[in-house]
């Protein structure tokens, strides 16, 4: 799903440090009435926007991604300001990989124009800086700390859904209002925690179905290279 992307908004690169010291933490901001990414992904010559997945699908494929204009008009790209040779694990991949499609760049460094094998990779560029944020920010160097990471948070949701449980089966015997109430808003903040927790759930399968495909994408662009 192009997530954000044809609602009239454009990533404009916004990087911060979170956690991890080292790990490279950045994400998109969305700015609203600017060029949306279907704009950008338009044929020059004719004009013609490509507006749904399929066809920026396509439109990438055939090589429409403005090949006359210089790449930095067409991707946004922002300067990673860390020391990124200190990076390991995955977040080294994800490094590796967020520079081979375009944005991101070491310091000094000119933006690297994607190759056609990853240019349709561009249209998931919200869930790939969104992991690579995750990562940075809870210090995750492994496949292994990702799946650890997981199987924690997986017993801390279970936990919590016990408590809300418990709270339920309060609030169907409280007689006291305020009490009542209490237990209410008690139970909307674990609903809350959950929901998060499930949503940072679904990223790690993300990272672990992603880390190998970037794997194979980047040892076969080293291969066309060499």
């Amino acid at each position: 799903m192009v997530e954000g992307f044809a609602h009239g908004v454009a990533p404009v690169s916004v990087f911060r440090t979170d956690g991890g010291g080292d790990g490279v933490s950045f994400a998109f901001a969305y700015q609203s009435g600017a060029v949306g990414v279907h704009q950008v992904l338009q044929d020059a010559g004719s004009g013609v926007v490509a507006r749904d997945e399929e066809h920026l699908v396509e439109r990438i494929n055939n090589n429409y991604l403005f090949p006359m204009q210089p790449v930095a008009d067409i991707i946004p790209c922002k300067e990673y300001q860390g020391d990124h040779k200190k990076l390991k694990g995955i977040k080294a991949l994800y490094f590796k990989y967020c520079y081979a499609l375009g944005i991101i760049r070491p310091k000094g460094s000119k933006q690297h124009y994607p190759s056609p094998q990853l240019r349709k990779d561009l249209i998931y560029m919200d869930k790939i800086t969104n992991e690579n944020t995750f990562i940075g920010k809870h210090n995750l160097e492994t496949v292994e700390d990702v799946l650890a990471f997981k199987l924690e948070l997986n017993n801390q949701i279970e936990n919590w859904m016990n408590q809300r449980k418990s709270i339920y089966n309060k609030i169907k015997r409280c007689r006291n209002h305020d009490l009542k109430q209490q237990l209410e808003q008690d139970r909307d903040t674990l609903t809350s925690k959950i929901a998060h927790g499930k949503k940072e759930i679904r990223r790690c399968e993300d990272i672990e179905k992603r880390v190998p495909d970037i794997e194979e994408k980047l040892k076969m662009i080293k291969l066309m290279l060499n």
